[in-house]
C-alpha cells in the first residue's frame, strides 16, 4: 500500500467488521478445501496474484481455484496485523499480514511453516451493498526454502 493510505486508516466500525469477515471467509474458504466458492468472494474482473501465478476475471479465478482443489496438501493460514484504509465510500484497501502452514499430503501429519506473507487487497462493494476482493495480492516477507520461492 502505498503511504497515502496512512492519512485513511479510520474506517467505520460496520465496514471494519464487514472487511474482516470477508478476509475471514476467505481463509476458512481455502483451508477447509471449500475452492469452487472462493470465486464468488470477488468481483466479476476481480485478480488473485501470487509470486508463482495471477488469475484475471471470474473465468481464471474459477479454473484456478479448481486446479489448486487438484493438490493435495493441507494448509491453514493465520491471521494477524489487520490494516485497512478506506479511499472512497465503496472501495477499501488492506494490508493483512498472515503465516501459512503447510502439510504435502492430507493425512494430518506434522504442519510445517511455509510462509509468512501479506495479502495486499483492495475491496469494493457492490450494488448489492456486498463486499468482494476487486484484487488480491500475496507477498512473502519470509519463505521456508522448501515452498519454493525465492525473496
Amino acid at each position: 500500500m502505498s503511504d497515502d493510505t496512512l492519512a485513511n486508516w479510520n474506517v467505520p466500525h460496520d465496514v471494519r467488521l464487514d472487511l474482516e469477515a470477508l478476509c475471514l471467509e476467505y481463509l476458512y474458504r481455502v483451508d477447509h478445501e471449500h475452492f469452487d466458492q472462493v470465486p464468488e468472494l470477488f468481483t466479476s474482473d476481480g485478480t488473485f496474484e501470487t509470486p508463482w501465478s495471477k488469475m484475471e476475471g471470474e473465468r481464471e479465478l474459477v479454473e484456478g481455484w479448481k486446479a489448486r482443489g487438484e493438490r493435495k496438501i493441507k494448509v491453514r493460514h493465520f491471521l494477524g496485523n489487520v490494516r485497512l484504509s478506506m479511499s472512497e465510500a465503496d472501495r477499501a484497501q488492506g494490508c493483512i499480514g498472515f503465516t501459512l502452514y503447510q502439510h504435502d499430503a492430507m493425512d494430518g501429519g506434522t504442519p510445517e511453516p511455509k510462509l509468512v506473507a501479506e495479502h495486499l487487497d483492495v475491496y469494493e462493494r457492490g450494488p448489492d451493498q456486498q463486499w468482494r476482493f476487486k484484487s488480491r495480492r500475496v507477498v512473502p516477507v519470509f519463505a521456508a526454502e522448501s515452498f519454493g520461492i525465492s525473496r
